[in-house]
């Protein structure tokens, strides 16, 4: 039974496609995203359409620096890998994917910065251990709980 069982492990590794397209593509099983929520002083989404002092959706891009390199940038938020949105929970959110550096641009006049430590296993395995947003260290892997922000604008 072990021997049928390392088998088919071995078959499945060796079944995986290794895209190299970009950065985030090259890593098929990840847990490098993060979600996020913007609400104003009173309380108020600023991700939720219906209000008129939100952040247009539409609008809204995602840059990522990789190994201090060029920008990767992402203009479609409704149809994105690397950003979804959702009102499925009492806020609006953003579900991102990161890289080690992500800048998240909400309007033309502000750009959030993101900086994540990112472990790669090997193979097509990756996994966030630390986020920082805009400089303040937000959540470590070592709290177990899940990557979920609501930020104050």
């Amino acid at each position: 039974m072990k021997k049928l069982l390392f088998l088919i492990l071995i078959l499945s590794l060796a079944s995986c496609k290794k895209s190299n397209d970009t950065y985030l593509k090259d890593k098929d099983i990840v847990d490098i995203s993060m979600k996020i929520s913007f609400i104003d002083v009173n309380g108020a989404d600023l991700l939720n359409q219906n209000n008129p002092n939100a952040f247009n959706i539409s609008y809204i891009k995602l840059y990522h620096q990789v190994n201090g390199e060029e920008l990767y940038f992402e203009p479609h938020l409704t149809t994105s890998k690397e950003l979804n949105f959702s009102c499925k929970k009492s806020f609006c959110s953003i579900r991102i994917l990161l890289a080690d550096t992500t800048f998240l641009q909400l309007n033309n006049q502000i750009t959030d910065t993101i900086y994540s430590e990112i472990a790669n296993f090997g193979l097509p395995i990756a996994s966030v251990k630390k986020i920082w947003y805009n400089g303040e260290f937000i959540w470590d892997a070592e709290d177990g709980v899940e990557k979920y922000f609501t930020i104050l604008k």
